[in-house]
């Protein structure tokens, strides 16, 4: 019995001596990984893995921002002492901006899905009825979202006190200064990025290869900076959209989005 025993000891320690140093590596991983195995390491990478792999196929293949056509605010400053920014429509003008913007939106998208995102001011609708003309029925959906509504100016009843406002925040910075009973460009960007997160997860639950946001130029200008993460001073250099203006912003192989073509700047 001892010498089976003996036997049986020695055939133990031949199969465990080699897997020694495997058992110290595996308890100093563990220790290293914060307490995981490596089991559950390798599996939770490989389920990250799969996860980014689903993010960047359910992401668009593009994004597109675009101002609203030409509106009565645009050419008459005074209309936002007489009429609620909210309520103030396009000029003839701006529903044709809308309806030839709808045509070149078409050219890019062709006969793919694409889901808007449209600001519930009066002058975002307009635009996107007159750019949904160009598109099949069945081809588009749309969510009024009034987290990209324009920056709200508060109480300036009287064009005067609309200009004398603008001056400070030329000095100031559209960034940081606001408007009496407003906002400031940093109220926006605020509001901006919590779209933001409601965007992204609409990515994973609605896919669609196209995504359309119809807002204000201002709004448009804080999503790509919040987008981007471009600093402060590279923003307030930034020239507004014109009217019905649009930007392209185009998924890379790596998932990252670009744009296709540079913005404007004033200095």
């Amino acid at each position: 019995v001892s010498t089976q025993s003996t036997n049986m000891e020695f055939c133990v320690c031949c199969f465990l001596l080699p897997l020694l140093p495997v058992i110290v590596l595996w308890f100093l991983y563990a220790h290293y990984a914060n307490g995981r195995d490596p089991i559950t390491s390798w599996l939770m990478h490989r389920v990250e893995g799969a996860r980014q792999y689903l993010l960047f196929h359910r992401r668009p293949k593009r994004i597109i921002l675009i101002r609203h056509g030409e509106s009565m605010g645009n050419v008459k400053h005074d209309a936002y002492g007489a009429t609620p920014d909210h309520d103030i429509q396009l000029t003839e003008k701006g529903k044709q901006q809308a309806v030839l913007a709808g045509q070149k939106l078409r050219e890019i998208i062709c006969d793919e899905p694409v889901r808007f995102y449209v600001s519930p001011y009066l002058r975002t609708k307009q635009t996107f009825e007159g750019i949904r003309e160009a598109f099949d029925t069945d081809q588009c959906t749309v969510r009024y979202e009034p987290r990209l509504r324009e920056q709200e100016w508060g109480l300036m009843p009287t064009p005067e006190q609309v200009r004398k406002c603008k001056e400070v925040r030329d000095v100031v910075g559209s960034f940081y200064y606001r408007f009496p009973g407003g906002e400031s460009g940093g109220d926006v960007y605020d509001r901006v990025t919590t779209f933001l997160e409601t965007l992204y997860r609409d990515f994973h639950t609605k896919s669609t290869p196209n995504v359309v946001l119809v807002s204000h130029g201002l709004t448009c200008r804080l999503f790509l900076m919040r987008f981007f993460h471009w600093h402060v001073e590279y923003f307030q250099s930034l020239e507004n959209f014109e009217n019905c203006e649009f930007v392209v912003m185009e998924k890379q192989h790596d998932g990252r989005y670009q744009l296709t073509k540079p913005l404007r700047t004033w200095r």
